[in-house]
């Protein structure tokens, strides 16, 4: 690769000219060596006739040269894998059309194994760093089968040890995507659908991009007979009949996608069936049309008033989903007989409409599991919760998931990413899934949209990522804010009012269940209440207020009290509430927030106002302006970009531009400036308008690879009435690096006054310090509970010129309990050590950089950079104790701060 190109990633295969439509991998890691055996079936049709290829030079000249008229060229992407060989099956074309018939239910290995015993051509082929060059048949379709062993270099492969000293292994979304897990076609329009054999010890759980959940396949004769063909014999299952006892595992995917969203992990974990929340029958009939809106909006567009959007689109029923295969009306036995194919199926058989499969997307239960290492088992609490309301949210907003199940694995520490979504599978980092607060479930919401925006909607230009990640971004948002609601009343609701109070104090139980029948009961009916406690309702105009005239008995360590009147008042939308409690003389008693913490989570959820909620939405959208102003400033012009190649460069051909760049995906400048360009439209046009625009560019686009310009297009199509124009919304936004003007105009003067307060006192109380241990030491502030709030205020500080002294530092800490927090809050308060030198917080910074390496490597720029050999010690002998599981990436930008040339 020429020196001009070094940071783009190659695009070598000739998609255009043989299209891959269908992978069988069969493979078998070696957790000894970090290899992987594999054997791999590409089913390949010619979409047109095969012409010389229009970049010779970059096949190898040998080849290139002794392509016979009969042969066509065959190009695939990889890196790291040492090839084997490569044959042409001997199979019969009408089974191949069989086979490939997309009525077919593949969901069972037999009619895998009917190519696996068959005979072989064994064809030429050459190898170049990213990519092999073969002769195929100038025929359609044709079988091909490549034996490879993967490299223990490959980056796309992470292989590593749990925090239980147990080897596993997992795809980390590397910027060369999969190509050193396998040979394929990696372009976006390259899609396809695929099978995989999996083959571990039975310790082993495994879990990958599957429509359903892994079919155990037993180890017989048979199957080895099948497997192991000549010359791969050798490597491939080889080691079955040993004392370890192995298994087969089968999985499919029917989603015709990218290869590039494969993802699969192999690790000693355990596997746990969850339950979602049902959705309405009511909520589940309107669903079923996802092209059918309320014809009353009534929140008028600002520039075209109410019905601002045009009506043709609201109608759309464009069902073509390409990229997605047709749902399944012929079941597997219609077509074999004795375990053979049969060639009279039709290769285009129309969906049967009377067929009682499940569709992908369909409506209520997604049948959803959690994959973890067991020591997480009692930490994973909150999300397990949360998890039903962030997947009824999602699927309110975008309509029904797109796909048949959700398995979310929690990856170990060195996990160099926070979440990667592939299809019908989430991975996420250990400082996500196990938080003690919600407030970082927004990524688990960000990585549920995925299913949306990245799988079943892609982008058709790889440089335009803005398209999945900026769509994520806003979507997370949307649907963290309805399911923190839909959790919050679920809280309220349940049988776990007790907790709704101070930590330290409990309702008796027979008042917890009378609070729970209230609470339940709509607004506008009479609640029902054990006939213990009669009540009183009274309603004003936007709240509704239950008196409960009897004793409320609370108790905590040191004495028990009794209350005569409590008050509970609730919003119409059940998400304000208050508690007021009096004693026997009639004095109120105010109960005070706990600080957050893994114990006290949820009442920090439930005691959340209607207004609060809305003004930590406020601080995270602030926050995600100033990380953007951030990477701004150190990231080169051509990565802020969302649009690089506008007007069709040379390079947008062959290449990912930027594609390799080291530095690249450490940036989120696509995320936070594709999320602020669609806030913009959505402030334009309005909240209700705009989220029916993004249901219906889903129901549109659904199948489809997009671009910038098809989204605009799409955009001014439906607000025909919007007066900014679509070139200038590119030009503004798109096509410019920076910050766009008028968003510097929105955020610019933005202040929170609690945060701001607190960060104030602390200033003040620098200059004279003295020790302070709790909240109660500065009663004229209130207290900063949520971690919004702590992160920001850890964030004024870190703008101060001022140095914090050590006493000023140690009662921060006390007071906020800042290095127990979220690892948003905690990497704040780690770079507020490191900045005051405050070195009995070294334990804590270490202990960041070892538990969320995901965040980490920012932190060791901080480090080197204080300039003091203390920190900068820390830095390197906590990098030497984790260099080694880390990722390459992650590990050559570390040592590159570490030990600058």
């Amino acid at each position: 690769m020429s020196s001009l190109l070094e940071n783009h990633l190659p695009l070598s295969s000739n998609s255009s000219d043989i299209k891959a439509s269908h992978y069988i991998l069969c493979m078998q890691p070696d957790f000894d060596t970090k290899t992987i055996s594999a054997k791999l079936f590409i089913l390949c049709t010619l979409p047109i006739a095969c012409e010389p290829m229009e970049q010779p030079g970059l096949l190898p000249k040998r080849l290139a040269d002794s392509v016979e008229d009969n042969m066509a060229h065959g190009v695939l992407d990889m890196n790291n894998i040492s090839i084997k060989s490569i044959s042409l099956v001997l199979c019969d074309e009408k089974d191949l059309l069989s086979y490939w018939n997309p009525a077919i239910v593949r969901n069972n290995p037999v009619l895998t194994k009917h190519f696996f015993a068959s005979g072989r051509n064994y064809i030429e082929f050459e190898e170049t760093t990213w990519f092999i060059h073969f002769k195929c048949p100038r025929k359609s379709p044709f079988l091909i089968c490549i034996e490879y062993v993967t490299s223990n270099a490959g980056v796309s492969i992470s292989w590593r040890e749990d925090e239980q000293g147990n080897p596993c292994f997992f795809t980390c979304g590397s910027a060369i995507n999969n190509r050193s897990l396998l040979p394929y076609q990696d372009t976006p329009s390259a899609l396809a659908t695929w099978e995989a054999f999996v083959v571990v010890e039975d310790k082993y759980s495994v879990s990958m991009s599957s429509d359903g959940s892994a079919v155990d396949i037993p180890i017989d004769t048979d199957l080895l007979r099948l497997f192991n063909t000549e010359p791969f014999s050798n490597n491939f299952m080889s080691n079955c009949k040993d004392t370890k006892p192995k298994k087969c595992l089968y999985f499919y995917c029917s989603l015709s996608l990218p290869l590039a969203t494969m993802a699969i992990a192999v690790g000693v974990w355990s596997v746990e069936t969850l339950n979602c929340a049902k959705i309405s029958q009511k909520e589940a009939e309107r669903k079923m049309l996802p092209n059918c809106y309320p014809e009353d909006i009534t929140e008028s567009c600002l520039h075209g008033g109410t019905h601002a959007f045009n009506s043709e689109f609201v109608n759309n029923k464009d069902t073509s989903h390409p990229m997605k295969l047709p749902v399944p009306g012929l079941d597997i036995n219609d077509v074999l007989h004795n375990n053979e194919l049969q060639s009279s199926v039709p290769v285009s058989g129309k969906r049967s409409s009377e067929s009682t499969s499940k569709p992908s997307g369909s409506v209520g239960n997604l049948p959803s599991s959690l994959v973890y290492p067991t020591s997480l088992s009692h930490r994973l609490e909150p999300l397990r919760q949360f998890l039903p309301h962030c997947l009824a949210a999602a699927e309110e907003l975008l309509g029904p998931h797109p796909c048949p199940r959700l398995e979310i694995v929690v990856l170990p520490q060195s996990y160099a990413s926070l979440g990667l979504a592939s299809p019908n599978l989430i991975f996420l980092a250990q400082c996500i899934a196990t938080a003690a607060d919600s407030s970082m479930f927004l990524r688990i919401a960000h990585e549920i949209s995925h299913a949306w925006f990245g799988i079943i909607i892609g982008a058709e230009d790889w440089t335009e990522e803005w398209l999945s990640e900026g769509f994520a971004t806003m979507a997370e948002e949307l649907i963290y804010e309805k399911a923190y609601r839909s959790f919050q009343i679920s809280l309220l609701s349940g049988n776990r009012m007790l907790e709704q109070c101070d930590e330290n104090l409990a309702f008796t139980g027979e008042t917890c269940k009378t609070l729970s029948q209230i609470t339940h009961s709509r607004l506008h009916e009479e609640p029902t209440c054990n006939s213990n406690f009669p009540f009183e309702k009274g309603r004003s105009e936007s709240n509704a207020i239950i008196h409960l005239r009897d004793k409320v008995t609370m108790s905590d360590s040191n004495s028990t009290a009794s209350f005569n009147n409590f008050e509970l008042i609730l919003s119409d939308s059940h998400v304000h509430k208050r508690l007021k409690i009096q004693n026997s003389a009639g004095e109120d008693i105010r109960l005070t927030r706990p600080n957050l913490d893994s114990s006290s989570w949820k009442n920090t959820i439930a005691s959340c106002s209607a207004d609060t909620i809305l003004e930590l939405k406020e601080i995270r959208i602030y926050l995600r302006y100033r990380k953007l102003v951030q990477e701004i400033e150190v990231s080169e012009e051509s990565l802020q970009t969302l649009q690089p190649n506008a007007g069709g460069s040379v390079e947008s051909t062959n290449y990912v531009l930027n594609g390799l760049q080291r530095d690249k995906p450490f940036l989120n400048v696509h995320y936070l400036k594709g999320f602020f360009l669609l806030r913009n439209l959505c402030d334009k046009v309005g909240d209700s308008n705009f989220k029916i625009f993004i249901k219906n560019y889903v129901s549109k686009f659904s199948g489809h690879l997009v671009t910038s310009d098809k989204f605009a297009d799409h955009f001014f199509s439906f607000f025909p009435n919007i007066s900014e124009s679509k070139s200038k919304l590119l030009s503004d936004w798109l096509q410019k690096p920076g910050i766009n003007d008028e968003l510097k105009q929105t955020f610019g003067q933005f202040e929170n006054p609690l945060s701001k307060a607190h960060c104030e006192f602390w200033l003040n109380f620098n200059r004279k310090p003295k020790t302070i241990k709790n909240h109660q030491s500065i009663p004229e502030l209130e207290q900063l509970v949520y971690p919004e709030h702590l992160q920001l205020f850890c964030e004024y500080l870190l703008e101060t010129e001022q140095r914090l002294c050590k006493t000023t530092m140690l009662s921060i800490d006390q007071t906020y309990n800042l290095s127990h927090q979220n690892c948003e809050v905690c990497h704040a308060w780690c770079e507020l050590i490191i900045k005051h030198d405050h070195r009995p917080g070294a334990a804590c910074v270490k202990k960041f950089l070892v538990e969320a390496q995901a965040m980490g490597i920012y932190l060791y720029g901080e480090l080197m950079i204080s300039g003091t050999k203390f920190w900068q010690n820390l830095a390197r002998s906590t990098y030497a104790s984790l260099k080694d599981s880390m990722e390459e990436n992650t590990r050559l930008n570390i040592e590159e701060m570490l030990y600058p040339q």
